[in-house]
């Protein structure tokens, strides 16, 4: 015998009728649908290579050392809370390790020209300790402070004046370094570069006997000079760190240095000297002290 199939109407609105299919019901139960495909998805995903990912995008001359130390640094603010002031000036404790720094400082340098105008382009913060001085000067500044424990001992007030007064020597003697720079003749070898890689091309580029053909001091100099003044790019931070770490790093030297004057010129980066600094002022912006 053959039974007749129900019609819609005869189901009832049990399964057809506005108790699940309705305005108010069914566009929840989409987003519902698609926010649990979303978390579905990003659980499926590696977050620490999604972070690293962007962190190189963004921090191209960051070294991964200094982006671990980023990401430890974050997690602590974010626990201290967003109305958490740092003191520019700290004590802490030595950890006990070979080489460690005592003074960690972070000094803001300001040029002026001959008439003591100030030049505002030309200030720089600068990342200085007492064992590696400028060399890795934020790396090492995040990886001590990160280490350092809080100074909870009692300390002799003989002792603190005593390593403070180390450390204040050290930094009247780079000032007086980084003075008698301003005075010298301006060449190839004593340009300015404030950059680390600035300065691993450099001194590359001081080891040849005679540069290549097709290129000469000049060219070089005005490459240099270049690449310092507009390093805050971002595609002059590409190109400083493929030529550091990158692929173009491992050419030989006169390539190298023929194929960076060439990728600097097609750049089109300005070329100015500005206003001669004549004079230099440093200020302390921030200081930890480790005793």
């Amino acid at each position: 015998m053959i039974q007749e199939v129900p019609s819609v109407s005869e189901l009832g609105p049990s399964i057809y009728g506005d108790t699940l299919f309705d305005d108010t019901i069914l566009p929840g139960y989409v987003a519902f649908i698609r926010n649990l495909v979303v978390a579905r998805r990003q659980t499926q995903e590696s977050f620490q290579e999604t972070l690293y990912r962007a962190a190189e995008t963004s921090r191209d001359l960051y070294t991964q050392q200094e982006i671990l130390f980023s990401e430890d640094i974050s997690q602590r603010l974010q626990t201290m809370g967003d109305d958490y002031l740092a003191n520019p000036i700290a004590l802490g404790r030595k950890t006990g390790e070979k080489n460690e720094p005592t003074g960690l400082v972070a000094l803001t340098l300001k040029y002026s020209g001959p008439n003591g105008e100030v030049i505002s382009d030309r200030q720089e913060l600068l990342f200085w300790n007492d064992q590696t001085g400028e060399r890795d000067g934020y790396g090492t500044a995040l990886s001590t402070a990160v280490k350092t424990p809080e100074a909870i001992d009692v300390f002799s007030a003989r002792h603190l004046r005593t390593l403070a007064q180390k450390l204040y020597t050290q930094l009247v003697e780079l000032k007086q370094q980084r003075s008698s720079e301003l005075a010298q003749p301006e060449t190839l070898e004593n340009v300015t570069l404030t950059s680390e890689r600035l300065n691993k091309i450099q001194q590359r580029i001081s080891t040849l006997e005679a540069l290549p053909d097709g290129v000469d001091r000049q060219a070089v100099k005005d490459m240099l000079k270049k690449l310092n003044t507009w390093k805050g790019m971002k595609s002059v931070q590409k190109l400083l760190r493929d030529y550091t770490d990158g692929a173009k790093a491992q050419l030989d030297t006169p390539t190298f240095v023929l194929d960076l004057v060439k990728d600097t010129d097609e750049k089109n980066l300005i070329l100015s000297d500005g206003i001669k600094p004549a004079s230099l002022s440093i200020s302390l912006s921030a200081m930890l002290l480790r005793a």
